[in-house]
């Protein structure tokens, strides 16, 4: 049996985990279902499981998050004895294991999106520039080394071929999404004449912007007083702490079990996201899945999963300007049948996307 080792920093039940974990799951579970023996080498957490079988795969859990890449790198340095016929997969998500600096052939690198400019949305000075420069390195030895890259989308295609890294080398393996129940257009076609709740759904963190959201929100409430803005998603940090004690006005939910988060997606007008820059919208899909289109900034990863004016509209980077236009547009009850025509169409974009989507191999 083939087997397959797969390095991320974090796997689907940590306490942070979030759409990139989904994802990974998901190409994990393919490879088992082409009978690979398959091995997730994570981080660790309070009270989880060194190792744990779970939905086919093993996971072998180690150090915390921050610190497992620097674990994994001595322990397949020294420790550990990769087989001939090994398939390795290093998932970069900021912070690399540098795996495959070690293991020469039969590895892919997966990256979900570059870091970039998050480096200095999300850690303070002068690890900012240190990480932006180490990544900058990190890319300039793949390209040195010819290795090939899977990415989600064709944002973070373009995004690393910048760095001289030939775009044969570089494979957009879309998420997909697969959804159980079947559909019905009730969900999306029912009372949204009088409805006016948009939501946000992801953790509250620096990159996702979510000071933007609110002063949009804030200048939209102005003209329609009855507006709700519902902020779903983790929000331990300082800084989601500093913005929900500042905004007793909006709702901020924290995690919510799924059943909930896809009841207020079906009441939402719209889903909303400001963020810096996404692997993929993974939300989007969701929020789809109801005919309920997206309302977003023109940006890595979201440009990819809304089609303007199919399953959402695209408004130009940080031009919150813009943005409060289409959403005063859209709300406002003279252009009731065109915001009815958006959801129709995000219902069948999503019915489309769903019928017509592919897996293509990580191997």
């Amino acid at each position: 049996m083939k087997r397959c080792i797969w390095f991320s920093w974090k796997d689907l039940s940590h306490p942070r985990s979030g759409g990139a974990e989904v994802i990974t799951d998901f190409h994990l579970r393919e490879l088992v279902k082409k009978n690979y023996k398959v091995y997730l080498m994570t981080s660790s957490y309070d009270n989880a499981k060194k190792k744990e079988f779970y939905n086919g795969y093993t996971i072998i859990r180690h150090n915390k998050f921050y610190s497992c890449q620097f674990f994994y790198f001595w322990w397949a340095l020294l420790l550990f004895k990769f087989k001939k016929n090994d398939y390795v997969v290093e998932e970069i998500n900021t912070i690399p294991f540098l795996i495959f600096l070690i293991k020469k052939d039969r590895l892919k690198i997966f990256y979900h999106q570059l870091t970039e400019k998050i480096w200095f949305f999300e850690t303070i000075f002068p690890i900012s520039i240190f990480g932006f420069i180490f990544e900058k390195i990190i890319l300039k030895i793949i390209s040195l080394k010819k290795i090939k890259i899977i990415v989600p989308s064709k944002s973070t295609k373009k995004n690393i071929s910048k760095y001289n890294i030939h775009h044969s080398l570089i494979k957009v393996v879309e998420n997909l999404v697969f959804f159980k129940n079947k559909f019905n257009k009730i969900h999306y076609y029912n009372n949204f004449k009088n409805r006016k709740i948009i939501t946000f759904i992801g953790e509250i963190r620096r990159m996702k912007r979510i000071e933007d959201l609110i002063e949009i929100y804030l200048s939209i409430k102005k003209i329609y007083p009855e507006i709700k803005l519902h902020i779903v998603g983790k929000s331990n940090s300082k800084y989601a702490k500093r913005m929900i004690s500042k905004n007793p006005d909006i709702s901020f939910t924290g995690f919510i079990e799924q059943n909930k988060k896809n009841d207020l997606l079906k009441k939402s007008s719209f889903l909303v996201s400001c963020s810096v820059k996404e692997g993929w919208g993974l939300t989007i899909t969701e929020a789809n899945k109801y005919g309920t289109p997206a309302l977003v900034y023109n940006v890595d990863g979201l440009r990819d999963s809304v089609t303007n004016n199919k399953n959402g509209i695209i408004v130009d980077d940080n031009n919150k300007k813009q943005f409060i236009k289409k959403l005063q547009f859209y709300l406002d009850a003279k252009n009731t049948k065109e915001y009815m025509s958006l959801r129709e169409s995000t219902y069948s974009h999503f019915i489309n996307s769903m019928k017509n989507q592919k897996y293509k191999k990580i191997y």
